[in-house]
């Protein structure tokens, strides 16, 4: 990425679902020389007037209370997580809505890294349809959505790529966050999908040569990609039909090892509202059964 790991913001639930969460939220600071910081949100309490306008208002000791309680749970979760407290910088306990603390924490950190769990029970809801969609479409620094399975350094990752300029700089980046995360033994493959209909609708080219150009313009990015960073073994994949399905595809059929991780780019400075690869970006990350590595713009430039 452009500028080196500082400051790593993990969200946690508290509950046991997302200690690995947790678990890799700290060998990622540990590996990267990151000051590592800790943000929980919980639900408010409210006590009600007995007023006609229903309005209500926070009772003080209420919170205080509920705080206490939800610090406990933290010093639980750590040690059940081998955290040392010692080697947290920061621990955010704040009421309110998820996806509102953590993009506050982020900014009061100046997070350049922030991880999060793609669980049902934890910080982000199962179909990344509410907190984590907030979470993702305003973040200003890379995301790491965190499923089982995921080691740090990951064995493999899969890099999608629509042949851009700004795609590439979204591999690049993502090729030195696995370098900063010891991943130099890392096998990458670098994806392009070539729509059937671009394939077989021209009438210029047959199918066959624009296979092959597709081909060479992958090889011609990927030659790029390592004059820049000479660590992770990259290799192309080039799969014809829709980018979603065959993503998932590529997904489904790799083995030994595993892709581990999906390392994705973001469109404009709104984050997730537009990707590189438009809405296909935010399928994959909902529907795929692995991590996912999600760099919006500024961090790509």
């Amino acid at each position: 990425m452009s500028k080196s790991f500082h400051n790593i913001l993990v969200a946690t639930s508290l509950e046991p679902a997302s200690d690995a969460v947790v678990i890799t939220a700290k060998t990622v600071a540990e590996a990267t020389g990151a000051r590592l910081h800790l943000v929980h949100a919980f639900a408010l309490p409210v006590a009600y007037l007995a007023v006609p306008t229903g309005m209500s208002v926070i009772d003080p000791e209420m919170l205080d209370t509920a705080r206490d309680a939800e610090r406990q749970f933290l010093l639980e979760q750590l040690s059940r997580t081998g955290v040392d407290t010692k080697s947290v910088a920061t621990t955010m306990i704040e009421p309110g809505a998820a996806h509102r603390i953590i993009r506050q924490a982020a900014e009061d950190v100046e997070a350049d890294l922030i991880i999060v769990g793609a669980s049902g029970s934890d910080v982000l809801t199962q179909t990344l349809g509410s907190t984590a969609d907030r979470v993702l479409r305003h973040a200003t620094c890379p995301v790491l959505v965190v499923r089982p399975g995921l080691s740090v350094p990951p064995k493999r990752a899969l890099a999608t790529t629509d042949l851009s300029p700004l795609a590439e700089g979204c591999i690049g980046r993502g090729l030195a966050w696995l370098r900063a995360v010891g991943g130099g033994a890392t096998r990458v493959d670098v994806l392009f999908v070539l729509s059937a209909a671009e394939r077989d609708g021209s009438s210029q080219f047959t199918p066959e040569q624009i296979d092959r150009l597709a081909a060479e313009q992958l090889d011609e990015t990927i030659d790029r990609l390592r004059t820049v960073d000479a660590g992770p073994s990259l290799e192309p994949r080039v799969r014809v039909g829709m980018p979603r399905h065959e993503i998932l595809a590529e997904l489904g059929e790799s083995d030994d090892p595993p892709v581990e991780l999906v390392i994705l780019g973001t469109h404009g400075r709104s984050g997730f509202e537009r990707f590189l690869l438009g809405s296909v970006a935010a399928d994959v990350t909902d529907a795929a059964a692995v991590s996912v590595l999600v760099i919006p713009p500024d961090e790509s430039s």
